[in-house]
């Protein structure tokens, strides 16, 4: 899988180190997710899933989720019909569990595309969603990391079990994105959703992969000037700025001289 590095474009100070972040190889910023789903009965659920043509088995327990087939409508910068033909994205890795089903994500909307898909082609009966969990952050690093390979690699592939620790994640109190009563709330570096397999859940799911992506920009920006927290009320001035009259908002990559690229054997 093709690893992007772009510049971050904030003002530094000239003492400062250029740092970049990375992007996939259908340009969106990498953010790590876990989709949590639970199901009754393994053999119905594997069942279901391997009739759809976007899954492939890697082993009994394990699949990936293929930007393709059914899953081909996924909210990529990149369109299905402008990625090369011989070249496969994965949108999810999935886990089977006892009782339980992880997909774990590299992207706000890989997240949203593998939630979506399952939503419409997995029936309830056989796996629902709970919880999303997610880490808005940007990866990044200097240009010098950037540019190593097992820097940028290990960077984009963290161990999802480490990174959404389930004993710890159980404890933390449900984050709301309540924008009258919490405006100077700090967003929490990792949050975790309930998410109910409805219409309405997955119209929540839309706007927490949204919300996620630019708190994860926004945290970038602060910490280059220093500073380490990100409020609700500076994230909706941040979406506000970058958001045209139409509700419609441009983050597609740009091709320049600060863009390098880095590729997975």
């Amino acid at each position: 899988m093709e690893i992007q590095a772009k510049t971050v474009d904030v003002a530094l100070e000239p003492s400062r180190e250029k740092r970049i972040f990375l992007q996939n190889e259908t340009n969106e910023p990498y953010l790590h997710s876990r989709l949590y789903y639970t199901f009754r009965d393994e053999k119905t659920l594997v069942k279901a899933l391997a009739r759809r043509k976007c899954i492939h088995f890697v082993d009994p327990k394990s699949f990936v989720v293929l930007y393709n087939h059914e899953a081909k409508n996924a909210p990529l910068f990149v369109p299905y019909n402008q990625i090369e033909a011989e070249n496969i994205t994965i949108l999810g890795e999935g886990s089977i569990r006892k009782n339980e089903l992880v997909i774990d994500i590299s992207s706000a909307q890989r997240m949203l595309g593998v939630a979506q898909f399952m939503y419409k082609y997995v029936e309830s009966k056989m796996a629902y969603i709970t919880h999303i969990v997610v880490k808005s952050e940007l990866l990044v690093g200097a240009q010098e990391e950037i540019a190593n390979k097992e820097f940028s690699e290990a960077l984009a592939s963290p161990d999802y079990d480490l990174l959404f620790n389930k004993e710890e994640l159980l404890v933390k109190i449900e984050t709301t994105l309540d924008y009258d009563k919490q405006l100077s709330r700090e967003i929490p570096l990792i949050e975790v959703h309930k998410i109910a397999n409805t219409k309405d859940g997955m119209n929540k799911l839309q706007m927490i992969s949204t919300f996620a992506f630019f708190t994860a920009m926004l945290r970038e920006e602060n910490r280059q000037k220093g500073i380490e927290r990100v409020t609700i009320e500076e994230l909706t001035t941040f979406m506000a700025k970058r958001f045209d009259t139409m509700g419609r908002y441009n983050t597609e990559h740009v091709h320049d001289e600060n863009c390098g690229h880095h590729h997975h054997d």
